[in-house]
């Protein structure tokens, strides 16, 4: 339990990074969830893609490194 509690507060002190990034730099961020082509991706991995998103920042779910490549050419940046 110790444990879970130590994952969420690390969670929620990377929200308020990012959030603060955001502010300082205005600019857009782009998240890469990366999974295994078997892998299974959890809920709390998708309320963060979510929460991303709202945040005005790309984000994608990629299983091998040719498909992130096309997202990030997709995303108009250069790999």
């Amino acid at each position: 339990m110790l444990e879970i509690h130590a994952l969420e507060c690390l969670a929620r002190l990377a929200q308020r990074q990012i959030e603060e990034l955001g502010r300082q730099l205005r600019a857009r961020v782009g998240f890469l969830e990366i999974k295994r082509p078997s892998g299974r991706i959890r809920p709390a991995q998708i309320e963060r893609m979510a929460w991303l998103h709202r945040l005005g920042h790309r984000v994608a779910l990629v299983r091998d490194q040719d498909y992130a490549e096309s997202v990030i050419l997709a995303w108009g940046w250069r790999t």
